[in-house]
């Protein structure tokens, strides 16, 4: 990913690396930069909320209030982390409880 520095010379771009922003330092970029970087290393970290068998995700919708105001909202779907045979070996996966209800996997001890 690509930041403009907020010294003086517009043409300056630095490659976004573990060694870059110790170069020029977090708060020599400009805001909106600054919220980039972070936001980037936030998706880097973050674990998807998805079953590793049927693929099932959030799902998203509105929050209806008694006014009729509508609220963005997420339904996550109920996710457990199992130990199941996969492929021949024992793995940890994450998969939905209707995965595991229906048999789809097979549970190692």
């Amino acid at each position: 990913m690509l930041f403009r520095n907020s010294f003086g010379n517009k043409g300056f771009y630095k490659l976004r690396s573990e060694f870059s922003l110790l170069y020029i330092g977090i708060y020599s970029l400009t805001p909106v930069c600054r919220r980039l970087y972070f936001r980037a290393l936030e998706w880097e970290f973050k674990m998807a909320k998805r079953c590793d068998i049927c693929g099932k995700g959030p799902t998203v919708g509105n929050i209806v209030s008694h006014s009729h105001k509508k609220t963005r909202r997420r339904w996550l779907p109920n996710l457990q982390r199992v130990r199941v045979l996969h492929e021949g070996s024992a793995k940890h996966l994450k998969v939905c409880t209707s995965c595991i209800k229906s048999g789809k996997v097979t549970k190692v001890a």
